[in-house]
């Protein structure tokens, strides 16, 4: 391993030549043996190495100094990217996913407080059709987001389930729930009466159906 030479080690020969080159005109024989002469000469190279060891000190100072500035704006940049330039999407494939489900609930709550009175108390009427109106809007639009959100767990979220745990695994128990509750929301509108007499018991249908969505979602939200 070749040796790194320092400042000190080319100015002190350096220093050393350029007197001894300037002794024979500048002192004679006799001068050579005075005790001051050799003082200041030792005072000299003293001053010298005391010089060069604080550049040396100096400089690792300020390199030192320019890698902290350095780490610490390197520090600053991270933390500022990720407090301020992460953005929360409005959008996404697992909030498509959760406000079906919760839509499909809430709309299954509307459908079931807006059912004819007709239909609630089984008499027949001729001018009530309980497949006409909003009740029927609304149930058709709960069962469709129902689908929808069945649909989009499957699609997005597959790599969640997993068949070691069976049951006792919330992802499986969601994934069970919301699918049994979109078959009750199918089931009641398939069911529904079509001359205003009576459910069928398609109401009862629609309402387990929401209550098992709802339990679903808890589940996970």
């Amino acid at each position: 391993m070749s040796k790194q030479y320092g400042l000190s080690d080319i100015l002190i020969p350096l220093f050393f030549l350029s007197l001894f080159c300037s002794l024979p005109a500048t002192a004679s024989a006799n001068d050579l043996g005075d005790p001051a002469m050799l003082r200041n000469l030792l005072t000299e190279t003293a001053m010298i190495q005391n010089s060069n060891t604080l550049i040396e000190v100096a400089s690792n100072q300020d390199i030192s100094s320019l890698t902290g500035r350095e780490s610490i704006s390197s520090a600053n940049d991270s933390e500022h990217f990720t407090a301020s330039d992460y953005h929360n999407p409005i959008f996404s494939a697992n909030k498509f996913h959760k406000y079906m489900g919760i839509g499909a609930v809430v709309m299954g709550a509307v459908t079931a407080l807006s059912a004819p009175d007709a239909e609630n108390e089984g008499v027949p009427s001729a001018n009530v059709k309980v497949n006409d109106g909003f009740h029927q809007a609304s149930a058709i639009t709960a069962t469709t987001m129902a689908v929808l959100a069945t649909a989009s767990g499957f699609l997005f979220h597959y790599k969640d389930l997993s068949l070691a745990n069976g049951l006792t695994d919330p992802d499986n128990m969601h994934m069970m729930l919301g699918l049994l509750g979109t078959l009750g929301y199918v089931s009641a509108v398939a069911n529904a009466p079509d001359d205003g007499v009576g459910g069928d018991g398609h109401s009862s249908l629609g309402i387990a159906g929401g209550a098992s969505m709802l339990i679903g979602i808890k589940l996970e939200w």
